[in-house]
């Protein structure tokens, strides 16, 4: 019971991590084309020769899947810590 527990807890701390990721993921997706912070990296990326890679990153089908993947992996977080928790609720 006390490793579902520790599990539950560690996957509870990974679900909060994951939240917060795509919450900020969503924020850079819908400001993308108005935010001044990513204009700044637009312009070092052209100034040290960086700009495709970076054009590629700021993409808006780039930062969409940026942000599904987020969503996939905190759903996953979420059912890893509710099945611990259940698991550690029946053992004990």
């Amino acid at each position: 019971m006390v490793n579902y527990v520790a599990l539950a807890a560690v996957g509870f701390a990974l679900f909060i991590f994951l939240v917060l990721l795509l919450l900020g993921a969503e924020t850079k997706k819908r400001t993308s084309h108005e935010s001044s912070l990513l204009q700044w990296r637009r312009e070092i990326a052209d100034r040290f020769g960086w700009g495709s890679q970076e054009k590629i990153q700021q993409h808006p089908y780039a930062l969409e899947i940026q942000v599904w993947v987020l969503r996939a992996a905190t759903l996953a977080a979420f059912c890893f810590t509710c099945w611990h928790t259940a698991n550690a609720e029946f053992q004990g």
